[in-house]
């Protein structure tokens, strides 16, 4: 008997893998749902699917329960740390040293630009994005001498063009960037602006003035930022 395993349950699966036919896997199948509807146990809904081979004895394959999709069997693993999988609906912690930083070259002053001209449809679109922003947080007003733009893409996208170019660049390595950020989302909403720093990546809207308090989309030194808090968090399963 596998270990884990109840006695009823590793006859279910007994009974599972000997099927041959797909008439026999109905037959076992209403045998199981009856047997089992006395148990306190109970799952959400769940549906069954039977995949068959095309061979002459129509052996079954495989027999897959899910649950929205879900494998049963990774259910109870996912209601246990349930908490992972929910949307913040907070900044993230300050991680002292790994806070993005901004750094200047000598005698660089402020950024600040006039907010450029957008058609209505745009307008409408990044009001509704920055109210996001500044109901999660993420954002607030701001009185900065900083101002660089929105960059009128339909993603909210700030030109940072003129503060990355006064900005000293972090040599910190980093892996294939592009393979890694295809398979990351919402990373850079994951760390926390240093506070002496906000001021510095404020922007322009036509209709406010505000600052991130997390790493914006856009800026120079960013994944570099994000590569070092990685090293430092994975540090022990490096070269593993």
């Amino acid at each position: 008997m596998e270990q884990g395993m109840e006695p009823n349950q590793f006859q279910d699966q007994e009974a599972i893998d000997s099927i041959a036919s797909p008439e026999e896997c109905m037959t076992i199948s209403l045998k199981l749902s009856l047997g089992h509807q006395g148990k306190k146990r109970v799952f959400r809904v769940a549906t069954t699917q039977v995949r068959t081979t095309k061979d002459k004895c129509h052996h079954i394959q495989a027999i897959t329960t899910t649950v929205n999709g879900i494998p049963v069997v990774l259910v109870p693993l996912m209601e246990q740390y349930k908490g992972i999988f929910d949307i913040p609906t907070s900044l993230p912690p300050h991680k002292g040293p790994y806070d993005h930083r901004i750094l200047l070259i000598q005698n660089a002053g402020p950024v600040s630009k006039k907010p450029y001209r957008f058609p209505r449809v745009k307008k409408d679109i990044i009001e509704k994005l920055v109210q996001e922003m500044l109901d999660q947080g993420v954002v607030q007003h701001s009185t900065s001498p900083y101002a660089s733009l929105v960059d009128g893409s339909w993603r909210l996208c700030i030109d940072y063009m003129d503060l990355n170019y006064v900005s000293v660049k972090d040599k910190f390595p980093f892996p294939i960037i592009k393979d890694l950020l295809n398979e990351l989302g919402g990373w850079l909403s994951s760390m926390r602006m240093a506070e002496f720093d906000v001021h510095k990546i404020a922007f322009k809207t036509h209709d406010g003035h505000y600052e991130f308090l997390v790493m914006p989309f856009g800026f120079t030194i960013a994944p570099s930022s994000f590569q070092s808090l990685m090293n430092s968090v994975f540090k022990p399963l490096l070269r593993i």
